[in-house]
Formats: structure tokens, sequence, C-alpha cells
């Protein structure tokens, strides 16, 4: 697990920062979800329905 931080921690800064616009806005959110984000598509998927 510890590995898992390490490395998400360079992905800012890595070639991947590209893929995920929000990574070196929030690395945190972007662990669990780089596609989409918890915090952004959470309250508007519930106020669709």
């Amino acid at each position: 697990m510890s590995f898992v931080i390490g490395n998400w921690c360079l992905f800012p800064s890595s070639p991947s920062a590209p893929s995920a616009p929000s990574a070196p806005q929030s690395p945190i959110p972007i662990t669990p979800y780089p596609q989409r984000g918890p915090r952004v598509p959470q309250p508007p998927i519930p106020n669709s329905p």
C-alpha cells in the first residue's frame, strides 16, 4: 500500500500528468477515481434523477 502512495505522488510530475488535469490540483481524490472524481460527480449524479 505504501508503494501506491509513493507512485501517486510522482504521478503529477510524471508524463501521466496530462492524462489527469486534476492530479496537480487534488492528488488525494484522484487516487480513487482519476477519471471521475468523487468530489464533483457525486453531487450532480444524485441530483440528475
